[in-house]
């Protein structure tokens, strides 16, 4: 895992973190922390707890998802190493301008436990396709049962939101014809990269055509583990549709707990934050940071009035995102820190034996 790479990324993730929140803010000079802290206050325990379990929940099923996984390939793994795997991977992915980009770090964690880089791919993979596919199930049922929340945004808003739908779909295409087809896509990969070879918009060819080769026989290799294994397919989806659930679930709990919040059908404020949600993956941002939040916010003043839409925007993302990505954080270096004080222990009783 290239260290500095995630650390540059990390400070442009804090920086457009910062920018959002404050740019969120001037776009309502009404609204203070004062405003924020009092809202807190009377809101009801019960609503903010399970907006809390919500947001817990996110980490919680990828981590079961992955313990599951790892387990079908016969590794004993418990639930407190399936949540750093699954810590790692959302702290990462919140900080890197991909949905992949924290697999790394479950990778390193998973191989410093003891399992082989092959199975290592295979259990990643799996679970981002199901991951990937639970995201665009929630984004296709929501366009089909309650289209007519789209037009709580505005035209930009629908655009990525559509354009979200199509991504994610294009994605599982992808993964489905490297699973089942990998020489056609193998073959369809080629002809792009002596297009781009062609009009000079990439110059080494042996440096894409080894990523092509690299990807397509970790598909085949994923391909061959789960042959012949629909149910573990069939599971690992339903855990990463309970996972994407908790997740949207935060804000329709977290208003839950003020009184303005019952005079709004909670299908629809659920389905604008699914879109939201959704919308977010068109743009390769960190977290979906600014796009996310255009969003929500477009969606919210269409159900509520201003300030509060504004306030439920904030607290609703702090916790969804800001605080799930902080709690993340500290799940990983926590399972860091143990591993590489274990295998300090380990190397001293090595040399103990030696002697």
């Amino acid at each position: 895992m290239n260290w500095k790479r995630k650390i540059a990324w990390a400070l442009v993730a804090l920086v457009i973190a910062l920018l959002t929140v404050k740019t969120v803010f001037s776009l309502n000079k009404d609204i203070s922390f004062d405003d924020l802290l009092a809202m807190l206050r009377a809101a009801s325990p019960v609503s903010i707890t399970a907006s809390l379990l919500c947001m817990f929940g996110f980490i919680f099923f990828e981590g079961i998802s992955l313990q599951y996984i790892l387990g079908k390939l016969n590794y004993r793994v418990n639930i407190f190493r399936g949540l750093i795997y699954s810590a790692g991977d959302q702290f990462f992915s919140a900080i890197t301008p991909s949905a992949s980009g924290g697999q790394p770090a479950s990778a390193l964690v998973m191989k410093a436990h003891g399992i082989p880089a092959a199975h290592i791919t295979a259990c990643l993979l799996m679970n981002l396709i199901m991951y990937t596919a639970s995201t665009e199930v929630i984004g296709l049922a929501c366009l089909i049962l309650n289209s007519a929340a789209l037009d709580y945004f505005d035209a930009l808003s629908k655009v990525f939101i559509i354009g979200g739908i199509v991504i994610l779909g294009f994605l599982l295409f992808i993964f489905i014809l490297l699973m089942k087809k990998g020489e056609v896509l193998g073959f369809l990969e080629d002809i792009i990269i002596s297009f781009l070879l062609k009009i000079h918009l990439i110059k080494d060819r042996s440096k894409w055509d080894k990523k092509r080769k690299k990807h397509l026989k970790d598909f085949a290799l994923c391909a061959k583990m789960l042959e012949g294994k629909p149910g573990v397919l069939i599971t690992v989806f339903i855990l990463n549709l309970l996972q994407r659930l908790s997740q949207i679930s935060v804000t329709t709990s977290f208003n839950s707990a003020f009184e303005i919040g019952r005079k709004v059908p909670i299908e629809e404020l659920w389905t604008v934050q699914a879109f939201a949600q959704i919308g977010s993956y068109c743009a390769p941002i960190p977290g979906g940071m600014g796009v996310a939040d255009y969003l929500m916010l477009e969606g919210f003043q269409s159900l509520f009035d201003t300030d509060y839409a504004f306030m439920l925007q904030i607290l609703s993302r702090s916790i969804s995102f800001y605080l799930c990505t902080l709690v993340s954080g500290l799940i990983f270096l926590a399972g860091y820190i143990t591993m590489a004080l274990k295998k300090k222990r380990d190397n001293k009783r090595e040399i103990g034996k030696a002697d």
